[in-house]
This record gives C-alpha cells, sequence and structure tokens, in this order.
C-alpha cells in the first residue's frame, strides 16, 4: 500500500511536516529556557498531529472525489450498465415469448368462436 492511499499525503508532506515540528518545537524550547521542555514538546507534537490529521482527511476526501471521475468510476458504470443490459435482453425474451402466447390464446379463441356459431358464420 502506498504513503500516500494510507496517509493521504506523500513522503515529501510528511518529510516537510515533521521538519516543521521539530523547527517549531526547537524555537520553543530555545526561547523559553530549558526549565520544562517535556510539556513544549508534547504540545508541538499533538499540534502537529492533529494538523497531520486534518491533512489526511482533507486529502482522502479530495482523493475519493477524484476517484468518481477517474476509471474506477468508469468501469463501476460499465458493469453496472452490463448487468442491466443482460437484465434487459432477458426481460425482451420474456416479452416476445408472451406475444406468442397470447397470439396462440387469441387464435385458439377465435377458431373456438368460429365453431360455436351455427353453420361456422360470424354475426
Amino acid at each position: 500500500m502506498s504513503m500516500r492511499r494510507w496517509l493521504g499525503i506523500d513522503g515529501i508532506d510528511l518529510a516537510i511536516q515533521v521538519a516543521l515540528t521539530f523547527c517549531v518545537a526547537g524555537f520553543l524550547i530555545g526561547t523559553g529556557g530549558s526549565a520544562n521542555e517535556e510539556p513544549i514538546i508534547f504540545g508541538v507534537s499533538g499540534i502537529s498531529f492533529s494538523i497531520l490529521a486534518y491533512r489526511r482527511s482533507r486529502a482522502i476526501r479530495r482523493h475519493e472525489s477524484l476517484a468518481e471521475t477517474t476509471g474506477e468510476a468508469a468501469v463501476a458504470r460499465l458493469e453496472d450498465l452490463d448487468q442491466r443490459l443482460a437484465e434487459l435482453e432477458i426481460r425482451d425474451h420474456r416479452v416476445a415469448e408472451l406475444e406468442e402466447r397470447l397470439e396462440f390464446a387469441e387464435r385458439l379463441l377465435a377458431r373456438r368462436n368460429d365453431a360455436m356459431l351455427p353453420g361456422g358464420e360470424r354475426q
């Protein structure tokens, strides 16, 4: 599975995200003194992960909307159309059979009516 598919972003974007996280954490630690480094590191990491999660969800949504216009969607539509066409062909065959049966029944009824009339004449 590719990184883009798993994270929604590629390796370059991930590297930039990690580098920016380290830069911001280093800047805040450097300007705030070395008394409490852990809260700064965890805070910056948490914010960075939140941004990464937002970027991932946005990229995946964009990818899903693009997939609807790509070949995957076209293949799915073609499969659906093939299935519908097969169903229509079956229905057409059944309609043709029903038409034949109806014509046969009409001929039988016409013969029966002709046989019931005296002398075989119609009124």
